[in-house]
């Protein structure tokens, strides 16, 4: 099964899922139904690398060789059921499990297990539909499914093209990339309102009596736990000049926070002796086996009371990462975004206003120009920040980029600059960038 989009060169992974530290598990069924579960198949991210699955009693010899998930590849080709989770059937009159790889509840496989009853009643279509479902617990988007020929070349499996899909639409304005402003006080940085910091102001016009003049641009930016990396941000200057468009595999931009309590937090059933710092983020609940938005978790900072915790980072160690979003170096960066740039007032541009809109300062006795710069920032399933459309809109009220599923150039809504697919310098109570002339 092709995960990967060729074109794009990445995958659509439910990035928090396939993280070994997430710590999702689910059951696995082959039944497209979901009537039938098989509950020795068990797909567990706590082994590493993300999703592989520990093996005794292997097979002996080559023929007997299976296609696991990150496992060898299958040898024997006429044994393959494409789809089925850890196993091979043969072609014998009757269909006969010809040799099982099952799952044990801690994730390793056993060869000398005897294979789930249920498995050799279903068919291949059933299997591979019940693969389908399991794989969308992981991926948000499935490309394509190949199997093996006799010649031992991969061909797409034309039965298979109904079952391909792409969930990234499923998502939300709620779960699309943030834009914060930055707000520093004494050195130390937290994360503002919505919004963009130009000239260290958030909230207030920037007056610049002087021309050509340089500002510095600011702003926190993170894409959603399941939906990382960032894949693309533009700034737009607001001055006519095409935007400045990065595109790459970015971490999320994470500004220091206000921890929410001291407590004693628990390691392995046990409280730990020393407290710590919590704060409010998102992680997995391992009991619901739900994504929980505004949960509380600890940091590595220790305190004695809640009057410790006030400058706290929120990209942390992997070992206490909260969530995939949130690792520190790895996922996640304690900085902000920064870009620098000059303008320059001419009389008469596009940009330019009589002095009757201008500050009545001196320096705009004579008219000054007006910029509002704004910022996008796209996640790696097509959403980016700000306000769409409406309940009818590919994104609903947010913004969504579903070229990836018709192919249709309109149907990007984070593409037009004109759009609300931007958060702009004050964020909702737009400020501007006052420059007097030259």
């Amino acid at each position: 099964m092709q995960i990967a989009d060729a074109a794009y060169r990445a995958n659509t992974a439910k990035t928090n899922r396939i993280w070994e530290g997430g710590n999702f598990t689910v059951n696995l069924h082959t039944s497209p139904t979901g009537v039938d579960k098989l509950a020795d198949y068990i797909f567990k991210t706590l082994m590493s690398p993300f999703g592989s699955l520990n093996i005794t009693n292997p097979p002996l010899t080559d023929k007997e060789d299976i296609k696991l998930l990150y496992g060898p590849r299958q040898q024997n080709t006429s044994q393959t059921v494409t789809g089925a989770p850890y196993s091979s059937k043969n072609i014998n009159p009757g269909g006969q499990t010809n040799k099982t790889a099952s799952g044990a509840v801690d994730g390793t496989l056993d060869f000398s297990r005897p294979a789930p009853p249920l498995l050799s009643q279903l068919s291949d279509s059933q299997i591979e539909k019940g693969m389908f479902n399991d794989l969308n617990y992981l991926f948000a988007k499935l490309n394509n499914v190949y199997s093996l020929d006799e010649a031992g070349v991969y061909q797409a499996r034309v039965s298979s093209q109904n079952n391909l899909f792409n969930a990234t639409e499923q998502s939300s304005a709620a779960l699309a990339p943030k834009i914060l402003a930055v707000n520093c006080r004494n050195g130390i940085c937290f994360e503002g309102t919505e919004g963009l910091t130009i000239n260290d102001k958030t909230s207030d016009d920037v007056k610049i009596p002087v021309s050509p003049s340089r500002v510095t641009l600011k702003f926190y930016a993170y894409a959603d736990m399941n939906q990382m990396p960032i894949r693309d941000v533009k700034i737009d200057w607001g001055d006519g000049s095409s935007p400045i468009q990065l595109s790459g595999y970015f971490r999320n931009h994470r500004g220091k926070t206000t921890g929410t309590k001291c407590d004693f937090q628990s390691v392995g059933g046990e409280f730990n002796a020393k407290k710590y710092c919590y704060i409010k983020t998102a992680s997995y609940n391992t009991v619901t086996h739900k994504e929980v938005y505004g949960t509380e978790k600890p940091t590595n900072k220790e305190c004695q009371s809640v009057n410790d915790c006030k400058n706290i980072d929120q990209c942390l160690p992997e070992n206490i990462a909260p969530n995939f979003g949130q690792i520190v170096d790895k996922t996640c960066d304690n900085a902000y975004f920064r870009a620098d740039y000059s303008y320059q007032c001419v009389k008469d541009s596009a940009n330019f206003v009589p002095a009757s809109q201008c500050p009545s300062d001196l320096a705009f006795k004579e008219g000054c120009c007006k910029y509002t710069p704004k910022v996008q920032v796209k996640d790696n399933w097509g959403w980016c920040n700000g306000v769409c459309g409406d309940a009818n809109s590919p994104g609903k009220t947010g913004c969504y980029d579903r070229r990836q599923i018709t192919g249709n150039t309109y149907d990007d809504e984070c593409f037009p600059l004109d759009s609300g697919a931007w958060t702009p310098f004050g964020g909702s109570s737009p400020k501007s960038i006052i420059v007097a002339p030259k």
